[in-house]
């Protein structure tokens, strides 16, 4: 009975400690936007959705990015190579991976643009073209 008691003791004490509020939020301010805010629409991520969607491919998540990451970006979907690519979503994480069944490509491991265009190069591939008879 003790023994019980002073796990149910030690369980309760350990929740309220993990409850405990923590100033997670970010104030609200009345003043408007904050600078974090304004730096989702900057001329870096403007230019890089304009190229995306030259080519038909949506991006999830790139304007959270920094703007030297949607530069570099830029330049990789800017290069003529990467143009008609199996590429339905485009995302940024810690490696380079393709994805066949879902058409996204995954982007990471590396800030160089020529990397990128060699591996999509060589994992992605053409999208068919339709031939009229």
């Amino acid at each position: 009975m003790l023994k019980s008691t002073l796990i149910f003791v030690s369980v309760l004490l350990w929740l309220a400690a993990c409850s405990s509020s923590g100033d997670l939020l970010e104030k609200w301010s009345e003043e408007g936007q904050s600078p974090e805010a304004e730096s989702l629409n900057s001329p870096e991520f403007q230019e890089l959705s304009a190229a995306l969607s030259k080519l038909g491919y949506q991006g999830v998540g790139l304007r959270y990015e920094t703007p030297s990451v949607q530069k570099m970006l830029t330049q990789v979907f800017s290069d003529p190579k990467v143009a008609g690519r199996n590429i339905k979503l485009l995302y940024t994480g810690l490696a380079l991976s393709y994805d066949a069944k879902q058409g996204s490509l995954t982007i990471g491991g590396t800030m160089e643009p020529m990397v990128i265009v060699e591996y999509i190069q060589k994992h992605v591939p053409r999208l068919k073209s339709k031939i009229k008879k």
